[in-house]
């Protein structure tokens, strides 16, 4: 049968764990969307290091990678967040300036 939930969260499946006996169209649909929704696969990724300016004079230096010049620079720097759906979007401060450059907005007569 069909994983028909409308939850796309990566989870534990306990249906599976089921004995044979037990596992039917709606012990499946049971599961799937009462149980396993609540039970996700960790979405974390483990890192070891800091953000920021760090100590020059530290043997190893530990500071987390950005994919960006722009992001390494400015790793504390505050973000506008918004989900829609299930899509995450943020924008820094270069990106909205560069959305207001792109509207016709002369941002060098910004105050700052």
């Amino acid at each position: 049968m069909a994983n028909n939930s409308d939850y796309t969260k990566n989870n534990t499946d306990f249906y599976d764990l089921l004995p044979e006996i037990y596992q039917k169209d709606v012990s499946r649909s049971v599961f799937n969307n009462l149980f396993n929704r609540y039970v996700t696969k960790p979405e974390l990724i483990h890192k070891d290091g800091y953000a920021g300016i760090g100590n020059p004079n530290a043997l190893i230096q530990r500071q987390l990678q950005e994919p960006t010049p722009n992001r390494q620079a400015y790793q504390l720097q505050p973000l506008l967040f918004n989900r829609i759906g299930t899509v995450d979007h943020m924008m820094s401060y270069e990106d909205i300036l560069s959305e207001l450059r792109h509207m016709g907005v002369d941002t060098d007569k910004l105050g700052k």
